[in-house]
Parts: structure tokens; C-alpha cells; sequence
């Protein structure tokens, strides 16, 4: 389990990510009131949910645990935005993203 009193970002990584609890909670394949316990700090998750919301997320056990905040340090409040407007896009419009970027760079690496 996670240290008594360990504050977790849960909310801040699910509502940069444009989710609702509910669909966290499905994704994460648990009861709703289970994740809503985990994000409120009203239970403590097991180190078998910590790995697999820091890999939902995308985030490091450090950054999901607030041990560090790499991402402030490397992204601009303008850049986690854009990010997080990625994230929600569907498979299509991330492989579309993704193009634009690849053949943009390509384009002038020449």
C-alpha cells in the first residue's frame, strides 16, 4: 500500500487528460467508488494500482506520487495543454499529428 497520507495526483493527471472518473474507473477496470476512494485520499491505492495508473497516465510513480515534478520542468503550461488536447484525440487524429510532425521535422532537418 501506498504511505499513509501520500497524496496522489489522480485528479490533476485525469482532468489534464479530459477524462470523467467513470470512464478512469472503467479504463482502469475497478468500481467507481473504489477510484473516487483513491483520488479524494480517502483510501489508500496498492502498489498494483499505482503501476497501472502511472502507466494509464502516462507518468512516472515519482510524478504520479508527487515525489517530483519532472513535467513542470520540461513542459511549458502552453505545451502540457497541447498535449493534453493529443491525449483525447481518437487513433486517427493522433497518427494525423504524428505525420505533420515527422514530415514538418523532415522537412527542415534538409
Amino acid at each position: 500500500m501506498a504511505k499513509r497520507g501520500t497524496k496522489l495526483r489522480l485528479k490533476e493527471l485525469r482532468e489534464a487528460a479530459g477524462l470523467t472518473q467513470e470512464q478512469c474507473a472503467a479504463k482502469l477496470e475497478m468500481g467507481l467508488g473504489k477510484y473516487i476512494n483513491y483520488e479524494t485520499g480517502k483510501s489508500e491505492p496498492r502498489y498494483e494500482f499505482l503501476l497501472q495508473a502511472a502507466d494509464f497516465y502516462g507518468v512516472s510513480m515519482d510524478d504520479l506520487l508527487c515525489h517530483k515534478r519532472i513535467r513542470e520542468h520540461i513542459f511549458t503550461e502552453q505545451q502540457l495543454d497541447f498535449l493534453g488536447k493529443v491525449r483525447r484525440l481518437s487513433v486517427s487524429g493522433k497518427n494525423t499529428i504524428k505525420k505533420l510532425v515527422r514530415d514538418t521535422y523532415e522537412a527542415q532537418s534538409q
